[in-house]
């Protein structure tokens, strides 16, 4: 009996480094963030509204709200362009094809990752903010370098607009 719990014990005491140096290693913010977009663009043609739509987990939960509510309002103004012109995720309405995590930026509460366009050299495409959420990451706000905006603001004066009308 004291043998196995000394087996237990000694199992305890080892297991905890082991397994918080993998889960770093699967859940940093820049393999989470290199994940999404190897998925998001690997389809012929993203529509970030159904991304937004099945994988609301991905998103923190005002920022997946705020962009069904933004899906919901494109799909009801059929050959009107409302809101976003553009695809959130990318930057871009006429993106590439491949996206690279280059730099992972600790912030207080989560981290920026900078993605990279691999046709655009240069500035990145988008800056990911993600928090920590569940045991995982989350896409908390996605900014946009070249314009100096970010999406949760572009959300903001998209609602804005709707309730003007």
């Amino acid at each position: 009996m004291k043998t196995a719990l000394g087996i237990c014990a000694l199992l305890v005491a080892l297991t905890p480094p082991a397994m918080a140096q993998q889960q770093s290693a699967l859940d940093s913010p820049g393999a989470f963030v290199q994940r999404f977009y190897n998925s998001y663009v690997k389809r012929e043609a993203p529509r970030w509204g159904r991304t937004v739509q099945i994988r609301r987990g991905l998103f923190e939960p005002s920022l997946s709200a705020a962009l069904q509510a933004e899906a919901a309002a494109q799909a009801k103004a059929k050959g009107e362009i409302v809101g976003l012109d553009f695809d959130p995720f990318l930057g871009s309405q006429d993106p590439g094809e491949a996206f690279t995590v280059r730099r992972v930026t600790d912030l207080a509460d989560g981290a920026r990752v900078e993605v990279h366009d691999q046709a655009f050299p240069g500035k990145p495409m988008v800056l990911v903010d993600v928090v920590p959420r569940g045991g995982s990451w989350v896409i908390n706000n996605i900014r946009y370098p070249r314009t100096s905006s970010d999406l949760r603001a572009l959300l903001n004066t998209a609602k804005q607009n709707r309730q003007r009308r």
